[in-house]
């Protein structure tokens, strides 16, 4: 059944691979989450498994199954550890790291050694919290000794992450963590995987060949997301719109290699890209974060989620393991809330609107009629029929004051249109003549969504056509009647 959409932007709840349990699987269809984002790491492939498993045997039952997002963007590739006791180290201290265990030093696990620091640069620990400068570098024999000095102190804890953003835009080892072996792509495509979120550090080929042996294995492709998470991304951007269906804006990384203050302008600027080439653009980066352990959010949070909105992002990403936390329906009610708020408010100027768009295909000539006759005429919805999904996001690069109703002989499509703002997807039995597609549309919309007899609707139908044998680009304004 399709309910009035009251909410436009969607919401993706986060797993770590580490801390999956196969229950939270029925808790995510229980309460009907947007999306599902799972984040990769090869040690943890077999709880991935047993979770997708569980996710699609609870649906079995004909429970709402969320589509599933797999992040395959590379993690950290060290951490401290042998900490012991949380300590606080200060400004202008001197810290000496090492990959081994040594009065004086800290201890840095990691399998990339001998590429993971270089004297000069910069180290973050814990996303930024923690900066330090590396003054030199040094290997005897098999043991490596880094010495720094700390620029930005705090308190270091065992398991806290290191990172150099440096080194990684240019190692091999980032651009081999987390990629997918062919038989671990085999295994993802079979149990259903509807999003990958890959690094631009993998390249063209590696994006292709997720697609192909994907496509192979279930018949269609996952929607490929690309993670921007450096500087050097946002600049390769352009380069890689084609091979993508949208980007995953992690603003948390970001940070590292660029002025944090300029992150919230470069993310409004990567929304309006998106939105001018109908492409997915999903916003993240601890959101809501301090509900994992308090029951309410900072102001902070609370406005980076209304930005976000206002701005013009598909989705919005809670923090990882808010899910398993005590406070889950409390962050769930206030990201809801926050949303609405902005989204209802006449009051609040959005950032949304395409003032004047570039028509280069048909496709872009038809949706854009579709959405400004859908606003002259009254419509209550547009509906479109869709294949795999490509005239949705068109018609959601709009960002029409309306639903978009997307209608597909595809359940990989229906569950897609999950992450598209505004959209809601409905599925179509696959043996109709073409002639019978738009009477079973206006039936389905009349018995299994909230729109009324009377009601009008602008059809749009690219490359399909329902009313003829031959393919069409069209739109009609529809009055939906019971047969």
């Amino acid at each position: 059944m399709l309910s009035k959409s009251t909410r436009k932007t969607k919401v993706v709840w986060s797993y770590s691979a580490a801390q999956l349990r196969p229950e939270f699987a029925s808790h995510a269809v229980e309460v009907e989450a947007d999306v599902v984002r799972l984040v990769f790491e090869k040690k943890n492939l077999p709880e991935i498994s047993v979770f997708l498993n569980q996710l699609n045997e609870v649906s079995k039952s004909g429970s709402y199954r969320p589509p599933v997002m797999l992040d395959l963007s590379p993690t950290s590739r060290a951490y401290l550890t042998d900490v012991g006791n949380s300590r606080e180290i200060s400004f202008g201290e001197t810290l000496v790291l090492s990959s081994e265990t040594a009065v004086g030093s800290l201890k840095v696990t990691s399998d990339y050694w001998d590429e993971l620091f270089k004297e000069g640069e910069s180290a973050f620990l814990d996303y930024g919290n923690i900066q330090l400068k590396i003054l030199s570098v040094e290997k005897s024999k098999s043991v490596y000794k880094v010495t720094s000095t700390v620029e930005l102190g705090g308190t270091i804890t065992s398991d806290m992450p290191v990172h150099v953003p440096s080194t990684r835009a240019i190692s091999h080892s980032a651009q081999r963590l987390n990629q997918l072996a062919p038989d671990e792509m085999k295994q993802m495509a079979s149990q259903g995987i509807d999003y990958l979120v890959v690094s631009g550090a993998v390249g063209h080929e590696y994006m292709r060949e997720l697609k192909r042996v994907f496509h192979e294995v279930s018949g269609r492709e996952p929607w490929l997301l690309l993670k921007i998470d450096s500087k050097l991304i946002v600049e390769k951007l352009p380069e890689f719109l084609d091979d993508i269906h949208g980007v995953y804006v992690s603003r948390r990384d970001l940070a590292l290699t660029t002025d944090a203050a300029l992150v919230p302008m470069i993310t409004k600027e990567i929304i309006q890209l998106c939105n001018e080439h109908a492409k997915i653009i999903v916003t993240a980066s601890e959101i809501l974060g301090s509900m994992r352990k308090n029951p309410t959010p900072t102001r902070a949070e609370v406005s980076d989620i209304a930005n976000a909105v206002i701005d013009g992002t598909d989705a919005v990403v809670l923090a990882e393991e808010i899910p398993l936390g005590p406070y889950t329906g409390r962050a769930l009610d206030v990201v809801d809330k926050v949303i609405k708020d902005v989204e209802q408010s006449s009051a609040v100027h959005r950032n949304w609107g395409k003032a004047d768009p570039k028509i280069k295909i048909e496709m872009d000539a038809v949706a854009y009629g579709a959405f400004h006759t859908a606003r002259r005429v009254g419509a209550k919805a547009i509906v479109c029929l869709t294949e795999l999904g490509n005239t949705a996001l068109k018609l959601s690069s709009f960002r029409p004051p309306i639903d978009v109703i997307a209608v597909t002989f595809d359940e990989s499509t229906r569950r897609k249109m999950a992450l598209v703002r505004g959209v809601d997807g409905m599925l179509l039995n696959k043996n109709l003549n073409i002639e019978q597609v738009l009477d079973v549309i206006n039936h389905g919309l009349l018995e299994n969504s909230w729109l009324k007899e009377g009601d009008l609707i602008v059809f749009v139908s690219v490359t399909l056509s329902s009313v003829s044998r031959t393919d069409s680009n069209l739109f009609t304004v529809q009055r939906l009647v019971r047969a």
